[in-house]
């Protein structure tokens, strides 16, 4: 079998100006397994969003979960299939799952195990209780955790095969991953409980004022946390690929929509369009540090915030805290 040429991946997926072309698919890298995997991985990310937003607006019936553990189970069986043929065709236990997904495997896996503790826990300490609570059950945290790692498959693979660039498959998961870690923290995520519009907590089961203190510490808790995870992937991100133009726009615009219909508060969603396109201009550095060695250094920047983002609760309104979320990761090469 003739050696491909060192160059020959970045040629394969690079048109004649340097850039994967979104209208020739023959620039687009990726096997048509890491397609089939990104879609069902896409699947499972929407799951498990619905999940949340039944929790939080019908009153759960253990069967209404069960999209969420059906995404699981076609991905599953998507890959022990592939598994299974490709031990009949060579006899290789090593090569039974494709390079990049063996951490999907055992994402798969860890999922599975939750699902059957779940079983045992409610038994044993009674049914699941809303809210923060059952972020932190520990079957849920397997679930979660599965999740993650499942669908980072296909980023992984093109990681593996040295795509310079990430392709159309590499940027599904890289969304994916990103959706599926914010899934984790959003029990204190502005674009579900923008507290810093409205000092009531308890939402949608046990509505009741809280102390003005306390709405402004999580509005501020909130802020950061999500600064601190939005800079924090990219960066991990870009030291491993680098991202076509609009990357991150889609990254953070995909996840903000299944946020945001949480509650249905849409107008938060042009917010994470403009925060995806404020640290394009930085990103050159880091990519150029990346490929020097040298190690970028990350300043996530809030924008100033006025002191009526704190204001009482009469006098702010959502169109305002939609602008003070802002954020941008200031990334420099060093």
């Amino acid at each position: 079998m003739r050696r491909r040429a060192a160059g020959s991946i970045l040629c394969r997926t690079l048109d004649n100006a340097g850039r994967i072309s979104i209208f020739k698919p023959a620039t687009w890298p990726g096997t048509k397994f890491d397609w089939a995997f990104a879609m069902l991985a896409t699947i499972l990310v929407v799951a498990g969003y619905s999940d949340a937003w039944i929790d939080r607006n019908v009153a759960p019936e253990p069967w209404l979960h069960a999209p969420s553990q059906t995404a699981w189970l076609l991905v599953t069986l998507f890959l022990a299939g592939t598994a299974l043929r490709r031990w009949l065709s060579e006899r290789r236990l090593e090569t039974i799952i494709p390079s990049g997904y063996e951490l999907s495997a055992a994402g798969c896996i860890a999922f599975a195990v939750g699902i059957l503790i779940s079983i045992w826990w409610s038994e044993a300490f009674g049914t699941e209780v809303l809210g923060v609570p059952a972020i932190f059950r520990p079957p849920n945290l397997l679930q979660i955790a599965g999740g993650v790692l499942i669908v980072t498959g296909p980023l992984r693979a093109a990681i593996a095969r040295g795509e310079l660039v990430a392709g159309p498959t590499a940027l599904i998961s890289a969304t994916m991953v990103f959706a599926a870690i914010t899934f984790f923290s959003q029990f204190n995520h502005p674009y579900i409980n923008d507290w810093a519009a409205h000092a009531i907590g308890g939402y949608p089961y046990n509505p009741k004022p809280v102390e003005t203190y306390i709405d402004q510490e999580l509005g501020a808790l909130g802020l950061l946390m999500q600064s601190a995870i939005v800079c924090g992937a990219v960066l991990l991100l870009l030291r491993q690929v680098r991202l076509p133009p609009g990357s991150v726009t889609l990254m953070l615009t995909f996840t903000a929509l299944l946020l945001c219909a949480q509650y249905g508060r849409y107008q938060y969603l042009p917010v994470a369009a403009v925060v995806g396109v404020l640290p394009r201009t930085r990103t050159q550095g880091v990519q150029q540090s990346s490929r020097s060695g040298r190690e970028p250094t990350c300043q996530p920047t809030l924008p100033p915030i006025p002191q009526r983002f704190f204001a009482a609760p009469a006098d702010r309104g959502l169109h305002r805290v939609a602008a003070r979320f802002a954020f941008a990761g200031r990334c420099t090469g060093g």
